[in-house]
């Protein structure tokens, strides 16, 4: 499981760096980076244009080598985050995997 773990970490770091890269995130804040809900989490705040400021939460699943992978997402304003936390445990709950 270590492995799995370490697997999505990376892609999620990937992800990251290469947005940092195409200048995507202005005024980027890291939440968090690391293990979370049976998978790996990234959480960021950045300045979106219209002077919002957004939230996002990406989920990669932990997943065996050979399996297939994607990643979960969910953005909003960050002034309603905590109103609309709901939501996003709704969908973690209820999405099941393509197949």
């Amino acid at each position: 499981m270590q492995q799995v773990l370490i697997g999505a970490r990376y892609r999620l770091r990937a992800e990251r760096e290469r947005a940092a890269r195409a200048g995507t995130l202005p005024g980027y804040q890291a939440m968090r980076l690391g293990r979370a809900q049976g998978g790996t989490a990234w959480e960021c705040r950045w300045d979106a244009p219209h002077a919002a400021r957004l939230h996002a939460t990406q989920l990669a699943p932990g997943t065996p080598a050979g399996a297939e992978r994607w990643m979960l997402g969910w953005i909003t304003d960050d002034r309603d985050r905590a109103a609309a936390g709901g939501d996003w445990a709704t969908i973690r709950a209820s999405f099941r995997p393509p197949r």
